[in-house]
């Protein structure tokens, strides 16, 4: 009898740790899938710090820039696009030798801004195959432009405001 006793004991003794590993077995379970409930749709990619400031950055645009896109012959040169940080005027020249030269055509007064399609009335007309510069001047506030007084604007780098074209080229 005492043979049967020792032999459910052991039995008995065999049961509890499997009890016990089934238990922690489960708690186990239970804390990971909580884990990963809890957790779920969040990246583990950090997010770069200052953001907002990126996005700024990649937004802004240039302080002053001017675009002309239509190369037409005739008697007024169409400005697609004139960006101004200050009131200033879009001023058509001549070509001297790849410069800027003599004064053909101004735009009205322009306050700071962006500015799409600015029609400049031109003195003389351009033809085929003529060089034209369009260049941002300032204005010194009285809305008027004079050359000596109304300077050329300059981007951020410190460079001319212009963009030259050969008339008649891409069409």
């Amino acid at each position: 009898m005492e043979d049967e006793q020792m032999v459910t004991t052991a039995s008995e003794g065999s049961k509890k740790p499997s009890k016990l590993l089934t238990v922690l077995a489960v708690v186990f379970l239970v804390l990971v899938g909580g884990y990963l409930f809890m957790n779920r749709g969040k990246s583990k990619v950090q997010k770069p710090q200052n953001t907002q400031n990126q996005v700024q950055q990649v937004s802004e645009k240039p302080a002053n820039q001017v675009i002309v896109s239509d190369y037409s012959a005739g008697d007024t040169v169409t400005v697609a696009v004139a960006l101004l940080a200050s009131p200033g005027f879009a001023v058509v020249h001549e070509d001297a030798q790849g410069e800027p030269g003599d004064v053909i055509g101004v735009s009205e007064p322009l306050q700071a801004g962006e500015f799409v399609d600015v029609l400049v009335a031109l003195d003389n007309p351009v033809v085929e195959g003529d060089s034209v510069h369009v260049v941002l001047h300032g204005d010194n506030g009285d809305l008027t432009f004079i050359e000596k007084d109304d300077q050329p604007l300059t981007d951020d780098e410190g460079s001319l405001v212009v963009s030259s074209y050969l008339v008649g080229a891409g069409e």
